[in-house]
């Protein structure tokens, strides 16, 4: 899981590299192996995690919220990338995201320890 977060990180800086419709294709495949790296890995933990009671209502808080911070995430995007540049656009992705990926990798090591 943790490959996958640093993968779509690192591959979202890659962005700022893109030059012509194949690179952005082919960007496009490793961030999709990213997400088929640590989607599966997330929802397995999180289903071996939560108690019998009010499991539906956790997996609409999972799946839900998702939705809703990208639909800031997007209208952020576009201020960023109308006001200042899609380079800072995607500098700011991927930073968030390397930040992601230790927070993630910091969580499941205490899981682990617990």
């Amino acid at each position: 899981m943790i490959a996958g977060y640093g993968l779509n990180a690192l591959l979202t800086f890659g962005y700022m590299f893109v030059s012509n419709p194949k690179e952005l294709f082919l960007l496009q495949i490793g961030l999709g192996i990213a997400e088929a790296l640590s989607a599966p890995i997330w929802d397995s933990l999180f289903a071996s995690n939560m108690e019998d009671t009010e499991n539906t209502f956790h997996w609409s808080l999972a799946s839900g919220h998702t939705h809703f911070v990208s639909g800031i995430a997007i209208a952020i995007g576009g201020l960023i990338a109308n006001y200042i540049s899609f380079n800072a656009l995607f500098l700011t992705m991927g930073i968030i995201q390397v930040i992601a990926t230790f927070v993630q990798a910091k969580l499941l090591f205490l899981n682990k320890s617990n």
